[in-house]
């Protein structure tokens, strides 16, 4: 899938609503410019799409009185997963854990990845280092377990510029709030997510060494998504029939192009074109 940017039609001065069309398209809508005898544009698939609003809150009981908070929350082309650990008034140096899974493949498959901070399972990294790890039952690895890969095959998410994330892996004199960002386009139309928050040792009774899986059916040993096992999030929605804009309104929409594996490197030009319904 291709990246995709914000676009909105916007109507100013009329006194009644447009209906316009912004459906499906295809390569009739792609300029190639190349020495190629044969036209790729006709492989390339384009979409629009209208933006939807997507927010999640939570709070977790951690033991007696001790609550951990989950938010997920929109920011511009960015989602914001949060853990607010309440750490403050905790005694000792703990660690937090956490790993937040993403699949975007629907019901019934894998993970996509997953972003954690490391909690010493790949030396090659300080504890605590911010990474992107794969997961892939196909993929071969010294650490491959049920297709997870976080022992040693990671990626620094400083390496990466889809996503973010911030906050101490030890949480003496620190906030407890650890933060992840992932671009929208990475995710998909829809797409489901689980994440593993605990605090681990280091930390005194009777806060230390607490998993705290959201949702609580999410287990490492069976990562396939179900229908309880994740969350389910829809961010984009098809635009297949007519829109109408109303008097000063601005509707937004995405454009998303999807190019073949094998599409020949050239230069192409896509054109979307607006136009009123008959």
């Amino acid at each position: 899938m291709g990246r995709f940017n914000i676009y909105f039609i916007r109507r100013k001065n009329i006194c009644v609503p447009a209906v316009v069309n912004l459906g499906e398209a295809d390569g009739d809508g792609c300029s190639y410019e190349g020495t190629y005898e044969d036209n790729s544009c006709n492989e390339v698939g384009i979409s629009y799409w209208t933006p939807l609003e997507y927010d999640y809150s939570e709070t977790i009981n951690i033991v007696n009185s001790y609550n951990l908070e989950v938010t997920v929350e929109e920011d511009g082309e960015w989602l914001v997963w949060t853990f607010d650990f309440p750490t403050e008034t905790w005694e000792g140096n703990g660690q937090l854990p956490l790993g937040l899974i993403i699949a975007t493949d629907g019901l019934g498959k894998g993970p996509a990845f997953q972003i954690h901070n490391n909690d010493g399972s790949d030396a090659t990294y300080p504890w605590g280092t911010w990474l992107m790890s794969p997961f892939d039952t196909e993929l071969v690895s010294d650490c491959e377990w049920l297709g997870w890969h976080s022992g040693c095959v990671n990626t620094p998410v400083t390496d990466l510029d889809w996503v973010e994330a911030t906050g101490a892996y030890y949480g003496q004199n620190t906030n407890g709030i650890l933060t992840i960002k992932i671009k929208k386009e990475v995710l998909g139309d829809s797409f489901h997510w689980a994440a593993y928050p605990q605090t681990g040792g280091g930390w005194y009774s009777p806060y230390k060494n607490q998993q705290m899986p959201t949702p609580e059916a999410f287990n490492w040993a069976t990562p396939t998504v179900a229908e309880d096992n994740y969350h389910e999030a829809t961010i984009m929605e098809a635009l297949t029939n007519s829109v109408t804009v109303s008097p000063s309104e601005t509707v937004d929409f995405l454009i998303v192009t999807e190019f073949p594996k094998m599409m020949i490197p050239g230069t192409y030009t896509i054109t979307t074109t607006v136009v009123p319904a008959e």
